[in-house]
């Protein structure tokens, strides 16, 4: 053989040497920093019972449908360590299969990690959890993954967003928003939702409409925003998601920039549950100078003004001007003041606007007062919607020839 031959037939060896070793080369972190690939297919299961979030009206169940996402993310403290993928689901087969994404290699099957983890979770904060991502669940902003380009994709987790948009249906609502998840594997993973659902119906709006509606949950936490379109009845529907365990009390919604009570006393929400809540827009009535005149009010002779009322007791008075109005009783007399609704209404909320209002401790249950006294600010009372709201409770003593009274605001649903 020719030093030419011998050459070419040495590069032809080394060439295949390279390749068989490189198939020899053990899964390793891959160029887009994924991490070690480990192949996935399993089960899941959705609660469905009559007391749960459900969709499917005919069947009372929860189902499964093409596009959805199982997310699993964990720690196994002794060997893979991080882990993280989303496993697609499959109809035909009816499972989620997928790849995640070990820091370590991981020489064991899924099924082995998974039984690893579980027993490696903490006790209060779980740190394997397996979550629905809904098929669109992106068009809602619910959920999120914090897959930061500089980070392996084994440190990805799922994350709650504090602003959302709301579903205009409740299948939508309990779908997108239930927030499913499992912290066990158990031979698969059975979801459990954590929050309620409250699915809204608000009347009296101007038919086929859009309306600017917001929930929140609280100022910084859980804001559902969407126009909505209101049908040809003036009807507004639209469903939100609230914490387990939360006080519904807490909630706030405006449609329109109308406020919308929710519930007028305390009441924690169970995880799961639809709430369905229909509502009346609220009327709103304002009391000021160009309807209350220019005299005085007495237990003989109340004002009433668009079928609301105001009376009082004993030696209690409403005296107005033709720029203010005082409720007025001297030092050494009492008196107490109560508001009526128009016949078959109730109040859900009055406000006073008012300069130097009452120094009293107690202007009765119910009521509040803004600070400070010598600037412009309100007294309101809120609470059980009633067609009665007493101001003061007791017959009290008082002064208020420096009360200024500037308006009154009514909401009656």
């Amino acid at each position: 053989m020719n030093t030419k031959n011998i050459l070419k037939t040495l590069a032809l060896a080394m060439l295949l040497v390279s390749a068989c070793n490189k198939s020899e080369i053990p899964n390793d972190e891959n160029a887009d920093k994924k991490g070690f690939a480990l192949p996935v297919t399993v089960n899941a299961t959705r609660e469905g019972d009559d007391t749960k979030a459900t969709f499917n009206e005919s069947t009372r169940k929860l189902e499964f449908s093409a596009g959805d996402k199982l997310f699993v993310e964990g720690r196994d403290n002794d060997g893979a360590e991080y882990f993280a993928g989303a496993l697609d689901y499959v109809p035909a087969t009816g499972k989620f299969t997928g790849t995640i994404y070990t820091q370590n290699e991981w020489l064991g099957t899924a099924e082995e990690l998974f039984e690893a983890a579980n027993a490696d979770q903490t006790l209060y904060v779980p740190t394997f959890i397996a979550t629905l991502l809904p098929a669109g669940y992106e068009d809602y902003g619910y959920f999120g993954i914090n897959d930061k380009s500089d980070e392996f994709a084994y440190n990805d987790r799922v994350k709650d967003n504090i602003n959302y948009t709301l579903a205009t249906t409740k299948a939508a609502g309990v779908e997108q928003l239930s927030w499913e998840r499992a912290t066990v594997y158990d031979n698969g993973f059975a979801l459990e939702p954590r929050n309620a659902i409250l699915n809204f119906t608000v009347t009296g709006l101007e038919a086929n409409t859009d309306v600017d509606v917001l929930v929140r949950r609280s100022e910084t936490w859980y804001i559902g925003t969407k126009t909505i379109r209101t049908d040809n009845d003036g009807n507004a529907t639209f469903v939100a998601c609230f914490p387990w365990g939360n006080n519904l009390q807490n909630c706030s919604v405006t449609v329109g920039g109308s406020a919308i009570t929710v519930v007028s006393s305390a009441k924690n929400v169970e995880r799961g549950k639809i709430y369905n809540i229909t509502r009346a827009k609220p009327i709103v009535v304002t009391w000021n100078t160009s309807n209350w005149g220019n005299t005085s009010y007495s237990k003989t002779s109340p004002l009433t003004i668009q079928n609301i009322t105001l009376s009082m007791s004993n030696d209690a008075r409403f005296r107005t001007r033709t720029t203010r109005a005082e409720f007025q009783c001297d030092m050494m007399q009492s008196g107490n003041y109560t508001f009526t609704a128009p016949t078959g209404k109730k109040f859900t909320k009055i406000e006073i606007s008012c300069k130097d209002c009452w120094n009293q401790t107690t202007l009765g249950s119910g009521w509040s007062k803004s600070l400070p006294w010598d600037e412009e600010n309100k007294v309101t009372w809120e609470g059980t919607a009633s067609s009665t709201v007493k101001m003061f409770d007791d017959d009290s003593n008082f002064d208020s020839d420096n009360t200024e009274i500037n308006s009154i605001t009514f909401y009656i649903e």
